[in-house]
This record gives structure tokens, sequence and C-alpha cells, in this order.
């Protein structure tokens, strides 16, 4: 998506939502059409999964681990936007950041019906190969494989935006 495009969808996003369009644009200025870092992980059941086979999809890529208070608490509002647009093809992934809490991933994503695709990380890889600083992090993906937002959904309103920032790139991956 051209950054000229980009920014137009911004300003409407932030002029929908009563926000400056600057400071959206800010939010993710850094990540503007940039190529997503590849990655082959494993899913909890050790079978190895990459970023490549989602070519031509739409990504939400979401790192967080179990015991993560706000992450636990953005899964409802990503579960909302993951059924509101996986019949466009959007394809939810969650790569746990913190290795020693891998074996509690499974008890609570069975336990609360999640939906996403488990991964295996670590927070050193999360931070040197996508500036994972903080969780939850989430990244948009085109289908073209390019991260076009960075969006931490924590409430309506970041759920808006996020909802209009998925639904213009699941428009962009059918053209």
């Amino acid at each position: 998506m051209r950054a000229a495009i980009r920014f137009a969808l911004l300003t409407a996003i932030a002029g929908t939502l009563a926000f400056a369009p600057a400071r959206v644009a800010a939010q993710d200025a850094a990540l503007i059409g940039r190529p997503a870092p590849a990655f082959s992980l494993k899913d909890m059941s050790g079978k190895p999964l990459s970023l490549a086979a989602y070519k031509g999809k739409v990504v939400l890529l979401d790192f967080w681990f179990p015991n993560c208070g706000p992450c636990r608490s953005s899964f409802p509002l990503l579960e909302r936007l993951y059924e509101k647009h996986k019949a466009d093809g959007l394809v939810y992934l969650g790569i746990n950041g913190l290795e020693d809490q891998h074996p509690q991933v499974m008890s609570l994503w069975k336990s609360a019906g999640y939906r996403f695709t488990p991964l295996k990380g670590n927070q050193k890889w999360a931070d040197e190969v996508y500036g994972v600083r903080g969780y939850p992090t989430t990244f948009y993906i085109g289908a073209d494989q390019r991260t076009y937002f960075k969006t931490h959904v924590y409430d309506e309103t970041t759920f808006a935006i996020a909802d209009m920032q998925l639904t213009a790139l699941l428009k962009a991956a059918k053209k």
C-alpha cells in the first residue's frame, strides 16, 4: 500500500474517531510498508509454521504471554476482530514471548476457547526481530507481507481503529 494511500486511510480513521491524524500516523510511522520480518516458529505441538505460508493473506500477529494481564484483557477484543474478519481470510497468530510460560499456553488457550494459532517464541527473538519492547504488541501484516499497522487493542475505541485498519488491508488484499 503506497504511503499516500495509507496516510489518507489513517486520516479517515482519525477523523472518524476524533483523533488528530498526526497522532495516529505517528503511532506506527516507523512501520509504513516495511517488510514483515520472516519467521519460522513451532506451534505448541512442535509443528513448524512460517509467515511465508500466509503470503496473500492478512495476518494479525500478536505477541503475548499467559501471565500478562493486558494481554489477557485484549484477547476478547482480538477474538472479536478475528471472528468478524476470518471469512475474509484474516489469519490470527499469537506468539508466546516467554519460553518459561510455554507449558501454560495450551491450558489457557483451550479453557478460554481462543481461536488464534499459538506459536512458541521467546523474548530475545521478539525484541531483536520485531522490536517488541512490551506485551502485548500486535502487528497487522498485509497480504504483501509488509507490516502496515501496530495497534494495541484495549478498549472499544482502539477496537474500532483496528477494525478499520484490518478492513482496509483485507480490501487491498482482494485487489
